[in-house]
């Protein structure tokens, strides 16, 4: 499956593929009419995070502004998911996908909260760019994607 980009899908239905209970942001039930009130303070990363103090702040803006509830789905699931999930998007849905089922257990078994899937990725990074700038190779780049996933109106990827 691919992540769709048809704009009239019918959003509404509930997931839980991975046995967790997830609606998209138009049906996130979250006590105040699915809206945040007004942008929170950022809150800086207690602990080691991948992403730049300025990355950070810029996904701290989109996800926290006034507005429905956001989600976000993260390629890699690490140590730092938990402020990503819990500090950066509260209320939110947040979905990482990870290519190491090993790892995945890991950083589950230490935040069980967190809604991971494990993906296969079918090129590698040293294939190169260059590659895929021919249209005949963009095949290669589709991957198959769990429904939360690709039925999810995605705010920030």
């Amino acid at each position: 499956k691919t992540i769709p980009s048809h704009p009239k899908k019918d959003w509404s239905r509930k997931l839980s593929k991975s046995g967790a209970s997830v609606e998209p942001r138009e049906g996130h039930n979250f006590g105040d009419g699915g809206l945040a009130k007004v942008t929170r303070p950022f809150v800086p990363p207690s602990g080691p995070v991948q992403q730049s103090d300025g990355q950070l702040k810029e996904l701290w803006n989109e996800l926290n502004a006034p507005g429905p509830r956001k989600s976000l789905l993260v390629f890699g699931l690490g140590e730092d998911s938990a402020y990503l999930a819990d500090v950066v998007n509260p209320g939110g849905l947040t979905v990482f996908l990870e290519d190491n089922e090993s790892w995945i257990k890991k950083i589950l078994s230490k935040y069980p909260k967190l809604h991971a899937h494990a993906v296969s990725y079918r090129t590698k990074l040293y294939d190169g760019v260059e590659k895929y700038r021919d249209k005949s190779t963009w095949p290669q780049l589709e991957m198959s994607l769990p429904a939360q996933v690709t039925d999810q109106l995605w705010d920030v990827v």
